[in-house]
């Protein structure tokens, strides 16, 4: 065994991680997500006001055919997002590539399968007029270059990569608003959509290369049930988020109508330009936890992993939030009056940040040990909370009274998160092997 311990590059990386270098690391993956989600808010801003409330609030109906369409790879992505790292923890290069081939060629599977149950639904005339075939057809177009281009961040994120990820942000930042508003002033919402397309597929293709090629598709029923078996529990947890995160949007529909969406559209858009920064460090986080859990059981360093990016969640909520709180108001009455309506809403709604910093560190720790099922239970949960502050707050306080709910369900979630998220770490660390919890670096 050599000085460094023998685990090569990337277990000396870790092993001298300190909280200098990652912010370094940080500060460059940060300018390019900052760039990549300020050019998605600002192209929205944008095609909103070129599409108006109505219009726009569609789109926000259809963009739901994303998060969801997103789920039918059955957890395969998230499994290659936990076990290439853990691959790499055990110094197994071979499985890491395995398992991107793999990983690959069941999300291209997904998407076919998504085209014809598509086709199928597509016969019911229920569905036709929810969802006109053409809008349908070209949503999926979107969803299958969404998901190429997913893959092709994940799997750097996966190995560490985050300067060859944040390059593709960078370009991804300039070309989105390129194709998607010049979309969008040429054909309208239709234009909108397939520009998006165009700018992930592009973006796929110019940073593929010098090596980082996409891996060459495999299908493998035997290491994709491995993956699913894996990635399933944590995709369920991302099934049942994704509900808690967008059940604000049907409430609003069903209650207030679809222009009202449109204007509720605001808070959505700006908390997720504001919440970049901790996704960024949950993104860089996730797989360090991986690694090290698969190479030494070390209970201690995910506790220290967890609470750093809580603590750099919380910190970059209050760096952000508090100027976009006194920007927002003058933003909207310049130049997006029309929205005004949704204001309160928004306002509202940049606590979130604040109460995604309380436990949200560990909710990678429960993915990478396994208690999916402490997870779920806690944004079960905070979506009871979420379901039923917003349909109490709806009919006096309108779009602010959903908010304020869905506010209040964030808050329950991190408080879940924090008073579970230790106990089942300590659990975890109780079961493992002596040997390997002791096993020296």
């Amino acid at each position: 065994m050599s000085a460094t311990g023998g685990r090569g590059p990337l277990g000396r990386a870790l092993a001298a991680l300190g909280g200098g270098a990652f912010l370094r690391e940080s500060a460059s993956y940060a300018a390019s997500t900052a760039a990549e989600q300020g050019s998605r808010l600002v192209t929205g801003l944008v095609v909103a006001g070129m599409l108006g409330p109505e219009r726009w609030g569609y789109w926000f109906l259809l963009n739901l055919v994303l998060s969801y369409g997103a789920l039918l790879h059955l957890g395969t992505l998230n499994g290659m997002n936990r076990e290439v790292p853990a691959a790499l923890g055990r110094e197994e290069p071979e499985r890491a590539v395995r398992l991107e081939r793999v990983t690959l060629g069941a999300l291209l599977a997904s998407v076919c399968g998504a085209a014809l149950l598509l086709a199928a639904l597509s016969a019911w005339p229920a569905v036709r007029e929810a969802l006109p075939p053409r809008d349908g057809f070209l949503m999926l177009g979107l969803l299958a270059a969404h998901q190429l281009y997913a893959f092709v961040t994940m799997r750097g994120r996966s190995r560490m990569r985050f300067g060859l990820v944040s390059r593709q942000q960078a370009f991804f930042a300039v070309l989105h608003p390129l194709f998607a508003v010049g979309g969008a002033w040429a054909w309208g919402l239709s234009g909108f959509i397939v520009g998006q397309a165009l700018a992930y597929l592009v973006t796929v293709a110019a940073t593929s290369r010098g090596g980082w090629g996409l891996p060459r598709p495999e299908l493998s029923v035997h290491e994709w049930r491995a993956l699913v078996g894996v990635g399933l529990p944590i995709m369920l947890v991302g099934v049942v988020h994704t509900f808690f995160t967008t059940v604000d949007r049907w409430i609003v529909v069903r209650f207030l109508g679809v222009e009202a969406l449109g204007h509720y559209s605001l808070a959505v858009m700006t908390v997720s330009a504001v919440r970049l920064l901790p996704q960024v460090f949950e993104q860089q986080t996730y797989p360090r936890m991986a690694f090290a859990w698969s190479s030494r059981r070390d209970a201690a360093e995910l506790r220290r992993l967890g609470a750093r990016q809580s603590s750099l969640t919380f910190a970059s909520a209050a760096l952000v939030s508090v100027p976009a709180a006194v920007l927002a108001p003058v933003v909207v009455h310049a130049w997006l009056p029309e929205y005004a309506p949704g204001l309160g809403a928004l306002l509202v709604a940049l606590s979130v940040p604040f109460a995604t910093g309380v436990g949200r560190g560990y909710g990678n720790v429960l993915n990478v040990i396994g208690r999916q099922s402490v997870y779920l239970t806690s944004i079960l949960g905070a979506t009871a909370v979420n379901a039923v502050a917003s349909l109490a707050l709806v009919g006096p306080l309108g779009l602010t009274g959903v908010s304020l709910g869905t506010a209040l369900g964030f808050h329950a979630l991190s408080l879940g998160l924090l008073g579970f998220g230790g106990r089942a770490l300590a659990r975890a660390a109780e079961e493992a092997p002596a040997a390997a919890r002791t096993t020296a670096g």
